[in-house]
């Protein structure tokens, strides 16, 4: 049994496949944790949903386990810290609490057809074109960047007026303004807190598309796009006042000292804290992100600004939002659980054995982001060079983004000099080394999981584990270093492997 002066903070990271718990300590360390999947539902090849009293039962049980795993008293634990996936969303009567449907996830495609739509009617039409003139007339940000501004349907709008066509008694609450609006980070403090807090915090706000990051409220655009009888929770800073947990699901009520959207939380695991860094997360999907620091600006094209954090308890920065800019790449992960389900591989370790040399993967099997793996039956391709083909893939398909944003993306920065990576897929060397090749800079891959490590970070700073970023910089941590090839034949080969791809890509992306 730990010291009974200790404390600890309990980290849980929602993931899209995976439900991370980690009971984190003052010196950075995990003394215990648990994982689970995600109990997600694939009622049709487009839709991918979550039960929510199934998914309840699995956080609460998820977060015992690790508190079991560490061997710590309930009363030890000072607080907890949520991290959770964004633009998953559900909706459930105000009167009788009853849901109207499951958690709708950001990976669910039913509604493309309906951002589609949204994208090419005519009131966006003269939205951004209202928005460009204003623009060239002020050179304000804010309207630049919705002059570019597009709906896909990861966001919650398209995904929300989906199912108000296609849900009757959607349909019906929505008339009668008795509808419940919910992102995961809302829905569980909602739940854990006994139905006491309907909040959710900024960096999940924003991903959803219908945020205003420039004035810090919900949007227009639901009024815009017809919808807006729909109840919407208050927006909190980070680390704000997210209430305390009700004692019948851990025995003791704790404090939830912070909640942050997965991809702020590894931004914030990494320490990537200055304006300027980057980052690249590897899972589920890819997401490169950049601090853009206090002030929102033009990037790339089509790329909105999110806000990272706000946090109030820190005193360098109090009230003072910290924006990201985000490049989203969503087949990566999918790729290699296409090699998995066509049996191309039996376990992620068969990975690890590809060499730096081989033929050119692409000459055996095309690697597409919507179909996932194409063996080539004319070929003399190796279960090898099939796999080498999956991994190029996603290595030029997150070099391709890169060149397709850097100049714009990274407007009047200096040369990049590091990248640093997390995530599952970040764990295989060949796809580390050769994106470092491919950019030219050094890649740190950095060991743990980053967003329970940030999100503890953000809940650590206002329980007072740690005073401030600084003194969460000192702390050493352990990372790997994959520096750019000096062979310049192995450069040109990768490269000239590239151009091939992206000539196959052409007509598919």
């Amino acid at each position: 049994m730990s010291e009974e002066l200790g404390k600890y903070i309990i980290a849980l990271d929602i993931g899209t496949t995976t439900l991370r718990c980690q009971i984190i300590d003052k010196n950075e360390q995990c003394i215990g944790s648990n994982f689970t999947k995600t109990p997600l539902i694939y009622p049709d090849q487009c839709a991918v949903e979550i039960e929510p009293d199934e998914l309840l039962v699995s956080i609460t049980q998820c977060i015992k386990e690790a508190i079991k795993d560490a061997n710590v008293s309930k009363h030890q634990l000072e607080s907890l810290a949520i991290s959770t996936h964004r633009g998953t969303f559900i909706t459930w009567s105000k009167s009788t609490g009853e849901y109207f449907h499951n958690f709708i996830t950001w990976k669910d495609i039913r509604a493309e057809a309906q951002a589609k739509e949204l994208n090419n009617s005519w009131k966006m039409m003269i939205l951004r074109a209202g928005c460009y003139l204003l623009y060239l007339m002020s050179n304000i940000a804010k309207f630049g960047i919705a002059s570019n501004f597009k709906f896909t349907s990861g966001h919650v709008i398209p995904r929300l007026m989906w199912l108000a066509r296609t849900n009757k008694k959607l349909q019906q609450a929505l008339k009668e303004n008795n509808v419940i609006f919910a992102t995961l980070d809302t829905w569980l403090v909602y739940k854990l807190t006994g139905t006491d807090k309907y909040v959710t915090d900024m960096s999940n706000a924003s991903a959803t598309g219908m945020y205003d990051p420039f004035s810090h409220c919900w949007s227009f655009l639901l009024n815009y796009f017809n919808s807006p009888n729909i109840h919407l929770p208050s927006v909190l800073s980070n680390d704000d006042e997210f209430g305390m947990t009700v004692d019948t699901f851990f025995g003791v009520s704790i404090k939830i000292d912070a909640v942050m959207s997965d991809q702020s939380a590894a931004m914030y695991g990494l320490r990537s804290f200055n304006e300027g860094d980057l980052k690249l997360t590897l899972g589920t999907g890819g997401f490169l992100n950049l601090n853009l620091g206090k002030q929102i600006r033009m990037t790339a094209p089509e790329v909105y600004p999110l806000v990272g954090w706000d946090q109030l308890s820190n005193q360098q920065c109090p009230k003072h939002a910290i924006y990201l800019a985000e490049i989203g790449c969503s087949e990566v992960g999918s790729l290699i659980e296409s090699m998995l389900t066509r049996g191309i591989i039996s376990s992620l370790s068969e990975l690890d054995v590809i060499s730096p040399d081989g033929r050119n993967g692409l000459e055996c099997s095309l690697v597409s982001p919507t179909v996932g793996v194409e063996n080539n039956s004319n070929s003399n391709c190796t279960k090898e060079d099939i796999i080498r083909s999956v991994l190029e893939s996603i290595v030029f398909r997150l070099f391709h983004v890169y060149q397709l944003t850097n100049g714009s993306f990274l407007l009047n920065r200096a040369p990049l000099q590091c990248l640093r990576l997390n995530g599952g897929v970040a764990k295989n060397d060949f796809i580390c080394q050769s994106l470092a090749d491919l950019l030219g800079f050094t890649i740190r891959r950095i060991k743990g999981e980053m967003s329970t490590l940030g999100v503890a970070y953000m809940a650590g700073i206002k329980c007072g584990f740690w005073s401030s970023y600084e003194e969460i910089c000192k702390q050493p941590r352990c990372e790997d270093v994959f520096t750019p090839t000096k062979d310049d034949d192995k450069f040109r080969i990768l490269k000239a492997k590239f151009e091939v791809w992206k000539s196959h890509m052409g007509d598919k992306d």
